[in-house]
């Protein structure tokens, strides 16, 4: 019996041994910077799949690798200075086996890309990427810090990326996380496009850039949370593609635009259509244009396909450079924000802006349909016809003007609204006007105000355009716009201090 089970124990470590000499155990190769570039890539190329190229510390010159396999280079902090004769240090590209190309890691590099030429630029179908605490330095708007093309599962973590044209320029692909990274001083800090989706941008530290986020034609699928947007341009730009995207927790702060949001751009094929974006919980603070600039965007997809809600808007001052209408205004503020103030401040309407399209009679714009039949245009940008009616009841149709050519323009229509908001002892109170008709118009309002509230007034705006008469005797206010014309809105504001 003893020997039964030592011939069985021998077979056993027998088969065990034979297991173990079939596997391939990953390999640590350490490289210096006294090699060359050419001796480093020969122990990249005859890498076994799994092994780790191990960098150590200090500075590596005229720098262009190529990976096309499962290996990870570790920088240990080295320096890579780029090659002025590769269009990039570290290229990505597949192998003639295709399998062979998945899970690649780069990681703890500082990578000073050459003038115009990327750092990392990656093409191929790509299954596996880790870009994690990587430096990289740009040479100004001349090419991107990171480039990437059709990739499935791709995670950028810890870097910090400046000085590029576009720091992160994704085109095409899936299943991205960009999370932890520092993007300063660039055009687009990230720039998605080419029928790209699933996205997690998140914890990310974006400023001094032209654009934070860039949509290009076919992004879809967006997470956008907790990162902070200073002083950029435009925080969030979705423009040619604006559709499926959370943007939750983040802060905005001293942008000119925090976020704009544009349907109907053909630039990437057909219009895009803003749709499925939700905006909440967010802080929009000190935008010198606007807080959310909706553009090209219909009043019936406001609520509805775009819902902006629980946000705190606090000092976004607004200009009016292109007749933009503010939501308020229009009477769609039906979403649930706040609005706050620095002590001293006024209040102003400019969180939330759209520009103004205006109303015809009974018709369709695009694929869009006003609930009263309103029509501002085909997609091809020209004015429809619309109808009026006789005193009996028949119709006369007017196809963008008279017989003589001359357009058929509705009277002037002005609305306004008003918005009171208190800060501690400070209530500022807002007029909005706006011409939804076609003619140029005036309009006066009414209102009472005692004496002792006119003594109360600290601040006040009133733009050109606009004029007010007090009546002692009534104690009431005629306050008057005059020759606003189609499509522009004024607006004149008072603060009182209690």
């Amino acid at each position: 019996m003893k020997i039964k089970k030592s011939i069985i124990l021998f077979a056993l470590i027998l088969a065990i041994v034979a297991v173990g000499s079939s596997v391939s155990f990953a390999a640590t190769i350490d490289v210096n910077n006294t090699m060359s570039n050419n001796d480093i890539q020969a122990k990249i190329d005859s890498a076994e799949l799994g092994d780790t190229i191990n960098f150590a510390p200090g500075e590596y010159s005229d720098i262009a690798f190529k990976l096309n396999k499962s290996i990870t280079l570790n920088g240990n902090g080295a320096i890579l200075k780029g090659s002025n004769s590769s269009s990039q240090a570290i290229t990505l590209s597949a192998p003639s086996d295709i399998t062979q190309y998945k899970d690649i890691s780069i990681k703890n590099f500082v990578i000073n890309s050459a003038t115009g030429k990327y750092a990392i630029a990656q093409s191929g179908n790509l299954q596996g990427l880790m870009l994690d605490s990587l430096t990289i330095t740009g040479t100004g708007n001349k090419a991107d810090g990171i480039r990437t093309n059709s990739i499935t599962d791709l995670t950028i973590s810890n870097c910090i990326i400046s000085s590029s044209r576009d720091a992160i320029n994704i085109m095409g692909g899936s299943e991205y996380t960009i999370i932890g990274n520092t993007i300063h001083g660039d055009r687009n800090a990230i720039s998605l496009a080419g029928d790209t989706n699933n996205y997690n941008i998140t914890g990310n530290n974006i400023y001094d850039s032209q654009f934070g986020v860039y949509y290009g034609g076919g992004v879809n699928f967006v997470t956008i949370t907790n990162n902070n947007f200073t002083n950029i341009v435009n925080g969030l730009a979705f423009i040619k593609a604006a559709q499926n995207t959370l943007v939750e927790n983040n802060n905005f702060k001293d942008n000119k635009i925090a976020i704009e949001i544009k349907a109907g751009d053909t630039h990437h094929g057909a219009p895009t259509t803003a749709t499925n974006i939700t905006i909440i919980n967010n802080n929009i603070l000190n935008s010198s244009y606007y807080g959310v600039l909706l553009h090209q965007v219909y009043d019936k997809s406001i609520g509805s396909v775009i819902n902006i809600e629980n946000n705190n808007f606090c000092n976004n001052d607004g200009i009016d450079t292109n007749g933009w209408a503010i939501i308020d205004a229009l009477g769609l503020s039906n979403m649930d924000n706040s609005q706050s103030f620095e002590w001293g401040s006024s209040a102003t309407l400019f969180d939330l802006v759209k520009d103004y399209i205006a109303p015809s009679e009974n018709g369709t714009s695009g694929n869009d349909t006003y609930e009263n039949g309103y029509t501002a245009g085909f997609a091809d940008g020209n004015a429809s016809g619309y109808t009026s009616g006789l005193a009996d009841g028949k119709s006369i149709g007017y196809n963008n003007g008279l017989a003589d050519g001359k357009k058929v323009l509705k009277p002037a229509k002005i609305i306004y609204s008003t918005n009171t908001v208190t800060v501690g002892k400070t209530s500022t109170k807002t007029y909005t006007f706006v011409n939804a008709g076609e003619k140029t118009g005036s309009k006066t309002i009414t209102f009472s105000f005692s004496k002792s509230l006119i003594n109360k007034i600290s601040k006040y705006s009133l733009p050109k355009g606009s004029s007010y008469k007090y009546n002692v005797k009534t104690q009431k206010v005629s306050l008057t716009v005059k020759n606003l014309v189609s499509a522009k809105f004024l607006k004149v504001s008072y603060t009182i201090k209690k």
